[in-house]
């Protein structure tokens, strides 16, 4: 079984830090932002395997499956953008 708890944080954490950078944070910042909503996700992955709540294979399929929904939300919001571009 998925570790869902994985996949809410990578894709939830990852998207609410992503923007961030073009539009809240200083330049100086932004790696930092990325680097530590990817520490928590790894936190919580380690977590599961620690509390033996998950095997290792369900942690990484909740991280594959986290990234691949990331990847869809990124590509939603450029055709979007993309979108909005040609109609304006």
């Amino acid at each position: 079984m998925v570790s869902v708890h994985r996949l809410r944080v990578f894709a939830t954490g990852i998207l609410q830090v992503a923007p961030l950078p073009s539009r809240l944070l200083p330049a100086r910042w932004q790696l930092l932002a990325l680097l530590a909503a990817l520490v928590l996700a790894f936190a919580v992955g380690a977590s599961r395997l620690f509390l033996r709540v998950h095997f290792a294979s369900d942690v990484m399929s909740g991280f594959a499956s986290g990234a691949a929904w990331f990847a869809l939300c990124v590509m939603e919001i450029e055709l979007m953008r993309c979108w909005r571009q040609r109609t304006l």
